[in-house]
């Protein structure tokens, strides 16, 4: 009923984790980042970002327009952490994607490294 409602992403929405010893580097990040992962394909929001009570770490909520196993959302994944190296590399801030539905990916990309393709 959730996914008829508000799509199929919602049942598999992205945390994505933006921390900075420094609180402003930390901030601008953040907001740049949301900005920027709100303009990728396949994403349907980007809730505002929750910060810690020091202000030095950030969640950022993606809701990926596609389903938690949809190639779509994979791909997002991917763009989120092409944008997270970049991020860190311009700026020292640390961001990572994680959630069920990266874990999920993570978990099977592992596997076949580790296996060779598996069907299906």
């Amino acid at each position: 009923m959730l996914a008829e409602s508000f799509g199929p992403g919602f049942n598999g929405p992205l945390a994505v984790t933006v921390d900075n010893h420094d609180r402003q580097a930390a901030r601008t990040a953040t907001v740049t980042l949301s900005r920027r992962i709100g303009k990728l394909p396949d994403v349907a929001a980007v809730a505002p970002a929750t910060f810690n009570e020091a202000g030095d770490t950030a969640i950022l909520t993606v809701v990926p327009e596609s389903g938690p196993s949809a190639d779509a959302t994979k791909n997002l994944v991917g763009a989120i952490r092409a944008l997270a190296a970049t991020t860190e590399t311009g700026t020292g801030t640390r961001v990572m994607v994680t959630g069920a539905t990266a874990l999920n990916i993570d978990m099977s990309d592992k596997f076949r490294r580790r296996h060779g393709d598996l069907p299906g």
